[in-house]
């Protein structure tokens, strides 16, 4: 069982995932799931994400942003 910031990011993805599995479209959410991912080491799957909030939102900075910061860390 994990505890602490991994365990508070794991079920935090699981409620961004049931999130936009009831709304594919919602670009907050995707970069939500992006940051949590990101917080477990997961940065193939957050650039998948902070790339689809991207493409459903263009001018979210936010996204943007988080995004060129993990690809300059990889």
């Amino acid at each position: 069982m994990l505890t602490g910031q991994a365990g508070k990011s794991l079920e935090a993805i699981g409620e961004y995932e049931e999130a936009l599995r009831i709304n594919p479209g919602l670009a907050e959410a995707h970069y939500c799931l992006a940051v949590a991912l990101t917080k477990l080491g997961w940065t193939t799957e957050a650039v998948e994400q902070f790339e689809q909030a991207l493409e459903l939102r263009p001018d979210y900075t936010a996204a943007c942003d988080a995004l060129a910061r993990l690809r300059a860390d990889s």
